[in-house]
This record gives C-alpha cells, structure tokens and sequence, in this order.
C-alpha cells in the first residue's frame, strides 16, 4: 500500500493508514469503513492475494482491493454522494445498467428476481446488489485476488 495517490485519498477521509488498516486476528482482509461518508474500503494479505500458499497470513504487506459505496440507509451507511465506477447511479436498476453495461457475467436470481450482477471494467470486477425492487443497494469495484 505504497500507491501516494491512494494514501492522499484516504488521508482526505482523515483516514491514517499506518493506524487504521491492520488485520483482524486470523483474518486475510481488513475493512475500512466510514459509514458517514457510505463507503468501505477492502485490503487483502499479500499471501491471499497473491496465491502464496507458501507465505503466512500476515507477513507480507496489505494490498488495497475494492471499495463499496452504499445507498442510504444499506447496513447504517450513508448513501455515497460522488460519482460511481461505470457511471452507475443509485436510481438505475437492472435493466438500465444491462442496456449501459452489457449482460452481466454472473447474477444472482431469487424467485424471478435479480439480486446481484457482476461485470468486468477496466480490469476490475463491478458488483451491484439490489433490493428486492431492484433499487441499487451496494456497489462493489474490486480486483479479484490472483490464483496462486
């Protein structure tokens, strides 16, 4: 987690990484939060990330993974106010974001409705969870971890 324009990021969150990002006992991924603002940032272990089988959870350093920016009231967060990846928007639902996006690459249906849908962008994974009328709940923009 070297990345200066990350660390800029975060700090303007007055988030100081060297005092907040640290992993949980026996855990590979550490969360940021700041409900306030409706976001969630995600780091994962060098080991896991990487697919080092060979290296224990906890030595290496902590890469900075994904983000979820939250609607209103989704798990005591506020909704994000900024602009969204794919140029998503909070009041689009599942058709809008397959006209804009494509069919999805994976989507999670229950009883006729959808509940999640991933997409690739720019290299990255692209998740949105809705409600059960299919208002955008969580919005995920993620690298998935390298097989190892």
């Amino acid at each position: 987690m070297n990345s200066v324009p990350l660390l800029e990021a975060l700090r303007e969150l007055s988030i100081e990484p060297s005092e907040e990002v640290s992993l949980p006992d026996g855990d590979y991924i550490a969360y940021v939060e700041r409900p306030a603002v409706g976001v969630s940032f995600v780091f994962t272990d060098e080991a896991m990330f990487l697919g080092k089988g060979e290296q224990a959870i906890g030595t290496g350093p902590l890469f900075f993974t994904g983000i979820f920016f939250y609607a209103e009231g989704v798990d005591g967060y506020s909704q994000y106010g900024h602009e969204l990846p794919g140029g998503l928007d909070f009041s689009d639902r599942p058709s809008s974001l397959r006209r804009r996006l494509g069919e999805p690459e994976w989507s999670r249906w229950l009883d006729g409705s959808v509940l999640a849908d991933r997409w690739q962008l720019d290299g990255r994974k692209l998740h949105v969870s809705y409600s059960d009328d299919g208002q955008i709940r969580v919005v995920t923009y993620f690298v998935p971890n390298i097989e190892g």
